[in-house]
């Protein structure tokens, strides 16, 4: 499916972020537009290098109970594919198959990204691999349900030659049964850019599916609709 005006819209708005953060390189002609998870990973990636203080890989999540009533909090996204987005945390906040929204902020770049879907559960293989590529005081966070020191630099090394004097091996963690990991299946990628001193934010919106498909927050296999707008901020 060919959109070369949506194509020319974003290499619009990629120069003129461009103009604004020089180190921004130029939007390139590969990307694939009809992709939009392809542009979420390209920004993701300049918030990484460019942001990386802003922590860019976590989301606001956004969803609700089986009351209906909403709920949010802070995830940090793992993986970004055609599929969707992989986000893991402590099982039993979200229902299977839930509704739910993901926004990231980039205020350094003055881009934001909303993703909307449905949250699908992981099998505990796939969570376990992800557990099993943490560092050991990631697990131990993850294990303890609180934040652990991360020892760097020089402490760092003073603590490994005292494990290894003392002959004190670090026990590998077990993963906790209560947590594991979601997929969300987008049926909305919604980008936005504030563009130098406009009141307004421009937006890229790919969407799927007819309007009752969207209410409902379910995928289907039809091809992501591109529009491009500009909202008041």
């Amino acid at each position: 499916m060919k959109m070369p005006a949506a194509a020319s819209t974003f290499r619009k708005l990629h120069a003129a972020a461009s103009k604004r953060l020089t180190h921004v390189p130029s939007f390139e002609e590969n990307i694939a537009i009809k992709e939009p998870h392809t542009i979420l990973q390209q920004w993701l990636a300049d918030a990484l290098k460019h942001a990386p203080q802003s922590k860019p890989r976590v989301a606001c999540l956004a969803t609700v109970n089986r009351t209906g009533k909403p709920l949010t909090s802070l995830t940090t996204v793992e993986q970004i594919s055609d599929a969707g987005v992989t986000f893991y945390t402590t099982l039993g906040r979200i229902e299977s198959n839930a509704p739910v929204s993901l926004q990231f902020h980039w205020p350094m770049l003055t881009r934001s990204v909303r993703i909307a879907g449905r949250a699908h559960r992981l099998t505990d293989a796939q969570a376990m691999e992800q557990f099993r590529r943490y560092p050991q005081h990631v697990q131990k966070s993850i294990c303890t349900g609180r934040r652990e020191r991360h020892l760097g630099g020089v402490y760092k090394k003073i603590s490994s030659c005292l494990r290894s004097l003392f002959a004190q091996e670090e026990k590998p963690q077990l993963m906790p049964t209560n947590w594991g990991g979601y997929l969300v299946e987008p049926i909305i990628y919604e980008f936005d850019e504030i563009s130098g001193v406009s009141p307004c934010t421009d937006c890229l919106l790919f969407h799927r599916g007819s309007p009752k498909s969207i209410r409902n927050h379910t995928v289907n296999d039809s091809a992501w609709i591109f529009e491009s707008v500009q909202k008041i901020h």
